[in-house]
């Protein structure tokens, strides 16, 4: 569910978005969805605020009787530095792109997400379900570091992450993104896109 400003101004929007939902729970049932987020990144307002508006979805689910999970999205640190607010959610959403970690290279994202961040998240979140729902790399824009954006280097940190995964199944990790995302702020961000540049046979070939 997306969210734009404060809570207080998206809460028509989130509402509607909780019937649409509803909608299509009955319609498709309970096994299509893993999970429900409320919001992205959102620094647009408190924390605090935002995992309120976690709960009241919640609560408008529950009376409705759908058990459906549900959180809001945030960077792994963010949620690492502030868990006594962001573990309050039903489970642990995380973005983590090794790209932003300038220490590690395209052929180590899967390790820095399963070594780095999960064992992060673990302690700051013990017990709670993880789910990494961001990871990927660019195709283009600056380099920082040791993270270099190229078509090669994003084939391999998908190939990386596809591997960690079958060492951890106990971890589900969503690729970042389907495809290029031309509207946002620098080629970095925009660059994410797995459609039209890579072949998805070569992202799931055999560790």
């Amino acid at each position: 569910m997306p969210m734009k400003g404060s809570v207080a101004s998206s809460r028509p929007s989130i509402n509607n978005d909780v019937k649409t939902f509803l909608a299509a729970w009955n319609k498709y049932g309970a096994k299509r969805y893993v999970g429900l987020t409320v919001g992205n990144e959102i620094y647009s307002d408190t924390l605090n605020n935002v995992v309120a508006e976690v709960d009241d979805v919640r609560n408008q689910l529950r009376a409705a009787g759908v058990q459906t999970l549900v959180s809001t999205s945030h960077t792994w640190v963010m949620i690492r530095d502030n868990p006594t607010i962001l573990c309050r959610t039903d489970f642990v959403a995380a973005n983590a792109h090794a790209f932003y970690d300038t220490n590690t290279i395209a052929a180590k994202a899967g390790d820095f997400v399963f070594k780095v961040v999960v064992p992060a998240l673990q302690r700051a979140c013990p017990g709670k379900q993880i789910t990494i729902t961001e990871s990927g790399w660019p195709s283009r824009g600056s380099t920082d570091g040791l993270a270099v954006p190229s078509i090669p280097n994003e084939l391999s940190a998908l190939l990386n992450l596809n591997c960690a995964c079958r060492d951890d199944t106990s971890i589900s990790v969503y690729a970042f993104e389907y495809d290029d995302q031309d509207w946002k702020d620098d080629d970095d961000e925009r660059s994410f896109g797995i459609s039209g540049k890579l072949n998805f046979g070569d992202i799931f070939a055999q560790c």
